[in-house]
């Protein structure tokens, strides 16, 4: 397979910064054409309204008024819409060529402003005026503002929102465009508000057609905003706190590895009490009560994998018969499980597996304190990898889930072991280990059977951009005839993909396909001199020629072919016609070239996903699945997701992952292990008061 497609090239960063203009100049006309055309629409039946509510009324103020509109709207004709077209068009001519750290806000005027610039009575209104009228039209158009508001932020490069006045394509303007318009007209500021305030509540209604059009427009040429893949993170439960001393907080940070000041600095870490050893051993091998320091306590051993027992003990004053460092201990591993149960992220199943480690996890943290340390701990990392194996398992995690029917034996030794050491942990994490890592690897020999055909695909999706991008100058130069320009848009952008995918934009298919549709285009255009129309003589036999010989190559039905070249005969005739008549005007002139949509530098922050990466995605029925990112296509245009066992594979094109992000529908899940997080929340509850604050 010939992948003569390289991956688009990443822009430089001056042009990152730089505004899109030949796009914004699109959006602004489509912005334009939608404005004009509801303004013409409504025109027609303004003057009929104003007429009925001038008979209707029997205030005589109000009666002259829409008198005196109806009166200057028929004098008028269609002065007024076409008033407003040329206002709106300079106004945004106005708007691309202020510097950008020019602000202006329309919604932010204040008095003390006016004042002090000494600003008119009079212009002061109107602004105000306007200001009310394009939130009224931002009220209208709120929703689909919101969604294209992201997309104009890249086209102006722009981090982050825009400020307020500075979109180019913003309600404001048309606001002022209309006041402009109102005031255009022969008739009394009263009958200009009133008029203001009735053409703006009819164009609200057909705005928010033109914003839903411009986004589509954006979405067409792949412009997308900054999107950095939200993260998925586990809830950080509430728990009760009990009373911790600034000497407590002293010890826990000694524990977990952190310098302290003077808080504690002289306490030793002394080892942990025998008996509370040999109590909590008693407790592991199935007695329901053991007597500690005169004290005779209580507990079901067995309900840990739903009731977290060290808490029982730590409520029943157990830490008042051990030393303090114990009791600093006990509270930690008590809190430390408070979290475990309380996370959404983990199963419950899991969370009663986990659960029911919970002796053997106090007896290790009270007799080695690198538990809190040492982020490697055997014992950390296999609560870790349990429960980043179970929030990721796909479907239900039940007890016939061979994660499950992995993991519980593997707690069971660690319950049976009655060590206080490291080495039941270890082993157990050895083995879960590789039963994962043979998932995966069952899961990557999976995608392999998909990754070619999606190699191919990523080749075919590519070259038929180069092809887009190439041709989309001629599609927005309004010179060309419509019959030339449907042409390129379909056909001829087939062509160039084939041309593509054969050689790539140096091999000779491609250039002879780029030639002959600029060779097209130019032959079409009038020609006023003997120079032009002799060479226009010449090229027509090859031209012809390789346009068949490119039609051919892409199966273009007879009939439609036909028909074009029957067009392209007649639009040849008029090309020399109309340049022997008249000079080429200057609406002649080819148009400026608009940036190939693949020019544009994507950020959507996709480049930070990496394989191995676990994403939650929204798919089939409104279900959420957490998926593993297992294959990233050559270009990163492809990738490709498969639950933990490999199977219910996902492939999604990078603007339809960069949508789903931007939607909330795909969340990227927390690697952050669940020990550590949890260590570190402990520390946050701890540390407050040792800054003396209240509980």
């Amino acid at each position: 397979m010939n992948h003569a497609i390289s991956a688009p090239k990443p822009a430089p960063q001056a042009v990152r910064n730089t505004p899109y203009a030949g796009v914004l100049a699109e959006c602004s006309r489509i912005l334009r054409q939608h404005a004009h055309a509801a303004m013409l629409a409504q025109h027609e039946t303004l003057t009929v309204e104003i007429d009925t509510l001038c008979r209707e009324t029997y205030d005589a103020s109000e009666s002259d008024k829409f008198g005196e509109l109806r009166r200057v709207l028929l004098q008028s004709g269609d002065a007024l819409p076409q008033e407003f077209s040329v206002s709106l068009e300079r106004l945004m001519r106005q708007h691309a060529s202020r510097p950008r750290s020019e602000k202006r806000n329309y919604r932010a005027q204040r008095f003390a402003d006016v004042v002090l610039s000494l600003v008119d009575d009079m212009v002061f209104s109107e602004e105000l005026l306007i200001g009310t009228r394009a939130r009224q039209l931002h009220n209208a158009c709120e929703n689909e503002l919101r969604e294209l508001m992201p997309r104009i932020a890249v086209l102006l490069g722009v981090e982050g929102e825009i400020e307020e006045g500075r979109n180019p394509l913003g309600p404001e303007l048309i606001a002022e465009a209309l006041k402009e318009a109102c005031w255009s007209l022969d008739c009394g500021l009263q009958a200009r508000q009133t008029l203001l305030e009735m053409v703006t509540t009819r164009i609200s209604v057909e705005l928010p057609a033109a914003y839903r059009s411009i986004h589509k427009h954006l979405v067409d040429r792949k412009v997308l905003p900054r999107v950095r893949p939200s993260v998925r993170r586990g809830g950080r439960p509430e728990h009760a706190r009990a009373q911790r001393s600034p000497e407590a907080a002293g010890i826990l940070r000694r524990l977990v590895g952190q310098e302290v000041a003077a808080v504690g600095a002289s306490l030793q870490l002394e080892a942990a009490n025998d008996a509370i050893i040999d109590a909590l051993s008693r407790l592991q091998q199935g007695q329901s009560g053991f007597k500690l320091g005169g004290q005779q306590f209580s507990v079901d051993p067995s309900a840990g994998d739903s009731v977290n027992v060290v808490r029982a003990l730590l409520d029943a004053g157990v830490n008042r018969q051990v030393g303090a460092l114990d009791g600093i201990i006990i509270d930690i591993v008590a809190t430390l499980f408070d979290f475990i149960f309380d996370d959404d992220r983990v199963p419950t199943l899991m969370k009663a597996l986990i659960g029911r480690m919970q002796l053997p996890v106090l007896k290790l943290a009270l007799s080695d304190h690198e538990f809190f340390s040492d982020r490697q701990h055997p014992a950390r990392r296999l609560i870790n990898t349990l429960a980043q194996a179970a929030s990721t398992w796909d479907g239900e995690f039940t007890n016939d889930s061979s994660l499950y029917l992995i993991a519980e034996p593997l707690v069971q030794r660690i319950q049976d072991s009655g060590g206080n050491d490291a080495a039941a942990f270890a082993s157990g994490l050895a083995a879960l280990e590789a039963f994962l890592g043979e998932q995966e690897r069952l899961a990557d020999e999976r995608a392999v059977t998909l990754t070619d055909k999606l190699t191919e695909r990523e080749v075919t999706e590519i070259a038929r951009s180069v092809a887009i991008g190439t041709v989309a100058p001629h599609l927005a130069d309004e010179t060309v005839p419509e019959v030339i320009r449907s042409l390129l848009d379909v056909h001829w952008t087939a062509v160039l993909a084939d041309a593509a995918r054969e050689g790539g934009e140096n091999g000779d298919r491609w250039v002879e396909a780029v030639s002959a549709m600029d060779d097209l285009v130019w032959s079409v255009r009038p020609k006023t001199s003997s120079e032009e129309r002799q060479r226009l003589v010449g090229l027509l036999p090859g031209l012809i020629s390789q346009l068949r010989k490119g039609l051919d190559s892409i199966g273009m039905p007879e009939g439609a072919r036909s028909d074009f070249f029957s067009d392209l005969v007649k639009l040849h005739a008029n090309a020399v016609k109309n340049g022997m008549q008249t000079a080429v005007s200057s609406s002649w002139q080819p148009a400026s070239a608009v940036a190939a949509h693949d020019d544009f530098p994507i950020d959507d922050g996709l480049d930070e996903l990496k394989r191995g990466d676990w994403v939650e995605l929204l798919l089939e029925a409104g279900h959420r699945r957490a998926v593993r990112l297992t294959w990233i296509s050559p270009a990163r245009t492809m990738f490709l997701f498969a639950n933990r066992q490999g199977v219910r594979a996902v492939a999604l094109t990078r603007s339809e992952l960069a949508r789903k992000f931007e939607r909330n529908e795909a969340l990227l899940i927390d690697d952050e292990p669940l020990m550590d997080r949890l260590v570190a929340n402990v520390l946050d509850d701890y540390q407050p008061l040792a800054e003396g604050m209240s509980p």
